[in-house]
């Protein structure tokens, strides 16, 4: 279902009020981190402002770290890999400097490639199933709130097939 919203009306009540969406023009919009470790859909936070190389450096500080020590259980040869959704501040050199010095191991893959990127496929189900709810969703607490619901929500499984998928390509 997509949430389509049908109107039965006469020929020039297209504007009419009781003809509208209530919603129609609005756009709610949330910029969300989130870690995504084999085990679980990990830590998750909203971003409230612009990210340049000193915000996303703090956020992985404050978001990546507790669950890397975790990880760090599972990969005791430290052989993960840290993938990122590859926008231009995390390559940028300052964070390539605190990637290098705190050995998060990273990886060279190609811009503009979303099927192999376990974070953009994590976004897409994410979307999916926000828009059944979006009739319920009008102001950014809630859409907050349902994400979040969704997120703790995904199937572990789920994560672990995009990682087997991620490494078999």
């Amino acid at each position: 279902m997509n949430n389509r919203v049908l109107v039965w009306r006469q020929p020039g009540e297209e504007w009419t009020p009781s003809c509208l969406n209530p919603g129609c023009g609005s756009r709610l919009s949330l910029m969300i981190w989130g870690c995504i470790p084999y085990e679980s859909v990990g830590t998750f936070t909203v971003v409230t402002c612009n990210i340049n190389d000193l915000k996303y450096i703090e956020i992985v500080d404050h978001f990546v770290w507790p669950v890397t020590f975790c990880i760090a259980r599972h990969f005791p040869d430290d052989n993960y890999i840290y993938q990122d959704d590859n926008a231009p501040v995390h390559r940028a050199n300052s964070v390539k400097e605190y990637m290098e010095k705190h050995q998060l191991h990273g990886m060279e893959w190609p811009a503009q490639s979303p099927d192999l990127n376990i974070t953009e496929n994590m976004w897409r189900k994410i979307k999916l199933e926000l828009q059944k709810q979006t009739h319920n969703i009008t102001t950014k607490s809630q859409m907050e709130t349902a994400i979040r619901n969704i997120w703790t929500n995904i199937p572990v499984e789920f994560i672990r097939k995009l990682v087997v998928r991620f490494q078999d390509v």
